[in-house]
């Protein structure tokens, strides 16, 4: 009798264990998403921004990105309603870092065409070298052949 008592005991202790798991883990959760609202809110706002500046238009590439990171941040919240979970938790934490990845690249884009054109002579020498690279292999290959 004691020792299911013990049992039960130990039991009891882990699960409140685990409640007070879940629960610091929904108050994470429901921080990441408040900062994620203020971001969304603050790149409105700086979309209101460049619209008036640029006479109500922005770039197509830009009104993608923000209708894509609205969609995440509303697909997001539906999961923190039903109790968003660590890999939720995960997922929030990949997308925030590529919502911050979009973000630069929108302010660099902002700052003028200069810095867009080093980010796109950057990517272009990637792809020189990654073709090199694929150029070395199929010559490779056809000595073989």
């Amino acid at each position: 009798m004691e020792n299911k008592e013990e049992e039960l005991q130990v039991k009891a202790e882990k699960l409140q264990s685990h409640e007070a798991k879940l629960k610091e883990e929904g108050r994470r959760l429901q921080n990441v998403t408040h900062r994620l609202q203020r971001e969304r809110e603050q790149l409105d706002a700086d979309k209101k921004k460049r619209v008036k500046q640029q006479g109500g238009r922005i770039s197509l590439r830009q009104a993608k990105i923000l209708n894509e990171m609205k969609r995440q941040t509303r697909l997001l919240e539906e999961q923190f309603k039903n109790n968003g979970c660590p890999a939720a938790f995960k997922e929030l934490e990949a997308n925030r870092n590529r919502i911050e990845e979009e973000r630069a690249a929108m302010q660099a884009e902002r700052d003028g065409e200069g810095t867009q054109l080093e980010s796109m002579k950057a990517a272009l020498e990637a792809v020189k070298t990654e073709n090199s690279g694929l150029q070395d292999t199929i010559a490779r290959l056809e000595l073989y052949l």
